[in-house]
């Protein structure tokens, strides 16, 4: 991110869409399809017009972003802004953001600056919905296949039955309509970079 800092810094009228390209080029997590820029408060100071909410921009600036989660996700959020903006220390976490009747789950990852007027840049992606739909045994299990377990080997590790990992298996491929264990290793693999 220090980079980052130095770009906007050398740019006195920043050009964000040139912004966006230096920060989406130079930002280590590959699935980035968003970014804001956070004040000290929380408050939105600039919003990626690629963002899923970048159709009511207007109305989310000067707002703080829990503003914008579903009750269950505020504290969380406030929490890992607070973390993040005082101990410095980045923060990831999934949230349900609904804005305008449209609701879109997403995991989003926090990291602090030195910029005067955004203390925080919030980099974020979208979740499939279908991903949503997992029970927790089902989310952990696609997890140890993102990791490379084998099947007999998640069983071990969480102490399981071979039986039961493959019903989980099957149950996950269902939901996700996923036809074939190698496409579900793949997604798997995809998925990790974003737990």
């Amino acid at each position: 991110m220090v980079a980052s800092i130095v770009f906007l810094r050398e740019h006195s009228c920043v050009d964000y869409h040139a912004f966006r390209q230096f920060l989406l080029s130079s930002v280590t997590i590959s699935m980035i399809e968003s970014i804001a820029l956070l004040d000290r408060n929380g408050c939105f100071v600039w919003v990626d017009e690629h963002a899923p909410w970048g159709f009511c921009r207007d109305l989310i600036m000067g707002t703080p972003a829990w503003k914008w989660v579903s009750s269950d996700n505020v504290e969380a959020v406030k929490t890992a802004y607070s973390r993040c903006l005082i101990l410095n220390e980045p923060q990831q976490f999934q949230a349900e953001v609904s804005i305008d009747g449209r609701s879109v789950d997403m995991q989003v990852w926090l990291r602090s600056t030195e910029i005067d007027q955004a203390k925080i840049i919030a980099t974020s992606t979208r979740l499939p919905t279908r991903v949503k739909t997992l029970t927790e045994s089902e989310r952990e299990i696609l997890k140890h296949l993102g990791e490379g377990m084998s099947p007999k080997r998640i069983a071990e590790v969480l102490d399981l039955s071979r039986a039961t990992v493959d019903t989980h298996r099957r149950n996950i491929m269902q939901k996700l309509r996923i036809d074939d264990a190698h496409t579900l290793q793949a997604f798997a693999v995809r998925k990790m970079k974003l737990w």
